[in-house]
């Protein structure tokens, strides 16, 4: 798992580049997984795997020279938990991208919050598109083949 959304985390991430969205010295992505309800298991091996993805990205130079940080909110496992700290990754923390959750039941809510908001998610529960990016971001070619042969 940790391969293969490491792979997802640098897609992403050179996207963000690609479309001049990060200028900082570090690239923020917000994580969304219920760490302490009725599906903190999957929670919690998510948020691992993310920690880990995003420390095999940084130990390599991290994304054009920027390293990757992961804010992690627990959501409880409740919609309105979940659309609360979208909110505050997004709006307050100026996230680049988002993660989670950790439901398939919540993968519709934060889906529909990503894109009103046009904030670039990766879906990591449910059956929607593993990866939503806002339109005016294109995911083409070389991306998606990187993407695919990780996930393998």
């Amino acid at each position: 798992m940790c391969q293969g959304l490491s792979c997802i985390l640098l897609s992403v991430g050179l996207v963000l580049l690609a479309a001049g969205q990060v200028s900082a010295s570090s690239v923020l992505i917000g994580g969304l997984w219920d760490l302490s309800g009725g599906h903190c298991r999957e929670g919690r091996a998510a948020s691992m795997a993310a920690e880990r993805a995003v420390g095999l990205i940084n130990s390599q130079g991290g994304i054009d020279g920027r390293h990757l940080e992961l804010l992690t909110k627990d959501t409880r496992g409740e919609p309105g938990r979940l659309l609360l700290e979208a909110r505050d990754l997004a709006r307050d923390r100026g996230v680049m991208a988002l993660l989670g959750p950790s439901s398939g039941l919540l993968a519709s809510v934060l889906s529909d919050y990503a894109e009103a908001h046009e904030i670039p998610l990766v879906l990591t529960a449910g059956y929607r598109p593993l990866i939503c990016l806002k339109k005016k971001i294109p995911f083409t070619g070389p991306l998606v083949s990187i993407l695919i042969s990780g996930l393998q």
